[in-house]
């Protein structure tokens, strides 16, 4: 497994150092976190976003519209609902560390919502304890409601599982779902070198050297 090295600059160092790329970016960047904490599908080992280099991207608006209704609705539910407004206040404040005001190697990442992901139990749980339907009727239905996202949320997980079982699997898992991630391409391509697999490697470590074209790692891996 090849890691990058401390003097390899991320494959993003160069667009992300110019001010409004990285506002941009990070925006629709914390747009596709809040997809992943409601919907956990499709989870990746490791994340190349896609730089947003015009305002007119779509993902922004989406973003920006996702993250208000969120907010909006955690301030009209204050006095109502005080458990569930202070679920969906907690997501946005467990993500401020990983938002991008200071430079991360990793733009971003599954584990940076592991926090966040308490607000989203926590939204849940309200529904148990705070202006829910009185009765046998009403816990029924919010007790099948919870079992059925439950459900949901592990089997989308467990779909997730099969990309552990060794190297290969994971890194190549991940260039499938996105073959834009240099990191594993680089990583494939020294476990298919590893297996004598040399025409898969090179077709690898080639995309790696054109995503990542600055790392003295994919260079040397490479050679």
């Amino acid at each position: 497994r090849a890691e990058a090295e401390p003097h390899d600059p991320p494959p993003w160092s160069r667009a992300m150092s110019e001010p409004a790329t990285r506002v941009r970016t990070m925006i629709a960047v914390h747009g596709a976190s809040l997809w992943r904490l409601v919907l956990p599908y499709a989870l990746q080992g490791d994340y190349a976003p896609k730089m947003a280099l015009s305002w007119l991207d779509p993902r922004l608006a989406a973003s920006v519209l996702a993250w208000a209704l969120l907010l909006a609705a955690a301030v009209r539910l204050r006095r109502k609902r005080p458990l569930l407004a202070a679920a969906l206040v907690w997501i946005p404040a467990a993500m401020a560390p990983v938002s991008g005001l200071v430079m991360m190697t990793n733009l971003t990442s599954d584990r940076y919502l592991y926090t966040a992901s308490a607000g989203v139990c926590l939204a849940v749980a309200s529904l148990f304890s705070e202006g829910a339907p009185v009765g046998e009727r009403g816990s029924r239905g919010r007790f099948l409601f919870a079992l059925e996202l439950a459900a949901v949320w592990a089997a989308l997980s467990a779909s997730h599982l099969r990309s552990f079982r060794n190297d290969w699997l994971f890194f190549a898992a991940t260039a499938h779902a996105d073959p834009d991630v240099p990191r594993a391409r680089l990583n494939l391509a020294v476990v298919q070198s590893n297996y004598g697999r040399v025409q898969e490697a090179e077709r690898n470590f080639k995309e790696a050297v054109r995503l990542w074209p600055d790392s003295r790692r994919v260079a040397r891996a490479y050679a």
